[in-house]
């Protein structure tokens, strides 16, 4: 049985080939400008040349296979009847049946015979992405067979989304790496990009676009950065992406400041007196200070006030002001430094109090009863009653006269508030209590220098008698205007 078959088949391959000569059936292949990515428009025409062909068709075959994977898929035409008018053939290929790289599926649409020359076949979209190969068959009667193969591949339909990151109320100097981070079909693990902020600009590149994306949804998220940043993702979400386009998502990050209020009080003010304010503003948003002038005019500060700082980045703020003293007090009042916070305003007030001098002073028996028996609580921090008079005033003198007939020819400040007589122990009393008065921060004294007093008395001891009398009376008459301080050193109202 088996020699019978083999030489069965040993015969008809004689006979088919001395019957009909083997022609050619040349192939070649063009890709539609639309072709890739796959956009549900023709993608591929083949020509086959099959002029070498005359005379009897039986029929052809046209095969489609996958050319990756273990299991092509095959899709295949044929005509199972032989014609003799071999009539012009134009063969399309329908739609797809069974999954790429599953089982064999056979599709056949029967065409007849045919003419010399070329013939196109238009590969429409429905077939899916992959690598090819289009394989042409010539059979002719007598089962002579040639082909040609053309390989070709489909791409897959892909799209693009455009990420623009925005960034809005920067301060200067301001740097930051915001991390946006896209998951969707082509990353389902989730892809980052660092947008950095220099110079109140985004650094290039700016959008960022992935392309060849597989069509679906995709999410775009970003790092937390509140509370300093503000998000606002616009767009849809997720983002739609589609065949051949490019969806959208915009980012915008708002950089979250505070604020600073700095409000002026002024005391005590006599009619008729202006001023020019200047304060100081130092912290981060401004490391060399910024400063604005608060004018006082009829009484009263002018607007603005308070001055208001917007915008600031967060952090320590220094407040200060000019010095104006002796003619002004200044106090500033709320926390130093202040602290400025993420949408939150800080608040300082800066009171200055108009120093009226000459209408108050201790008398001589107030510093001694309070360095006797109080321990000197009232007295400024500069001088001690120990101290010798003779060197705090820079002067020289014979003695001072203690009590009874005591001479004292090294006295002490406590000692010159307790000499007895006149001429230049009542100087020495009252130019004593007159330099604690002007040194004191409780009494509203003639003068707050207690230098004033100083050169005061050395004049008048160069100047003699007369003087010495005159400027007692001077500061006799200081000395008893009035004391705002108690024996325990309790100011009554603090200058």
């Amino acid at each position: 049985m088996k020699t019978s078959k083999l030489l069965l088949l040993g015969m008809l391959i004689v006979a088919m080939c001395m019957s009909v000569p083997a022609m050619g059936v040349s192939a070649t292949g063009t890709v539609d400008p639309d072709s890739v990515p796959n956009d549900g428009a023709s993608v591929l025409h083949f020509t086959w040349d099959i002029s070498a062909w005359v005379g009897t068709a039986n029929y052809y075959t046209f095969d489609v296979r996958e050319a990756l994977g273990t299991t092509p898929i095959y899709i295949q035409y044929s005509d199972t009847a032989g014609t003799d008018d071999f009539p012009g053939i134009s063969v399309t290929l329908q739609n797809v049946n069974g999954t790429v790289g599953g089982a064999a599926v056979h599709l056949r649409q029967p065409e007849y015979g045919g003419t010399p020359g070329t013939h196109d076949w238009t590969v429409p979209a429905t077939l899916p992405a992959g690598n090819y190969e289009a394989w042409a068959r010539l059979y002719i009667v007598g089962g002579t067979q040639a082909g040609a193969y053309i390989p070709f591949s489909i791409a897959q339909a892909v799209g693009s989304l455009e990420v623009t990151k925005f960034v809005q109320n920067v301060p200067d100097g301001i740097t930051m790496d915001f991390d946006v981070t896209v998951t969707g079909p082509s990353y389902p693990g989730g892809i980052t990009h660092s947008f950095y902020l220099t110079g109140g600009a985004i650094d290039p590149p700016n959008p960022w676009l992935l392309d060849d994306l597989i069509p679906g949804d995709y999410y775009v998220t970003e790092a937390d950065y509140t509370p300093v940043w503000t998000t606002v993702i616009s767009g849809d979400d997720p983002a739609v992406v589609t065949a051949n386009s490019t969806a959208s998502v915009t980012v915008t990050n708002t950089y979250v400041t505070g604020s600073l209020q700095v409000t002026k009080v002024v005391q005590n003010v006599p009619d008729g007196i202006t001023m020019d304010f200047d304060v100081t503003v130092t912290g981060p948003s401004f490391p060399g200070g910024i400063t604005h002038t608060f004018y006082l005019t009829g009484g009263a500060i002018d607007p603005p006030n308070p001055w208001v700082l917007d915008d600031l980045i967060p952090g320590n703020y220094y407040v200060t002001e000019a010095d104006y003293t002796p003619d002004w007090t200044t106090v500033i009042s709320g926390d130093d430094p202040a602290v400025v916070t993420v949408s939150g305003t800080a608040s300082v007030t800066v009171t200055n109090t108009y120093v009226t001098f000459g209408d108050e002073g201790c008398t001589p028996g107030f510093w001694k009863n309070n360095a006797d028996k109080h321990n000197s609580s009232a007295w400024c921090s500069a001088y001690g009653k120990n101290d010798l008079f003779e060197a705090t005033f820079g002067i020289d003198i014979d003695y001072l006269r203690g009590k009874g007939q005591n001479k004292n020819y090294n006295p002490t400040l406590l000692d010159a508030l307790g000499a007895n007589g006149g001429g230049i122990n009542a100087l020495a009393r009252h130019a004593t209590a007159a330099l604690l008065n002007a040194c004191s921060p409780c009494v509203n004294y003639v003068t707050n220098e207690p230098q004033d007093i100083i050169d005061a008395v050395q004049d008048a001891i160069d100047e003699g008698e007369e003087a010495i009398q005159d400027l007692h009376h001077d500061f006799a008459y200081f000395n008893e205007s009035g004391c705002p301080v108690n024996q325990h050193g309790d100011c009554s109202h603090p200058i």
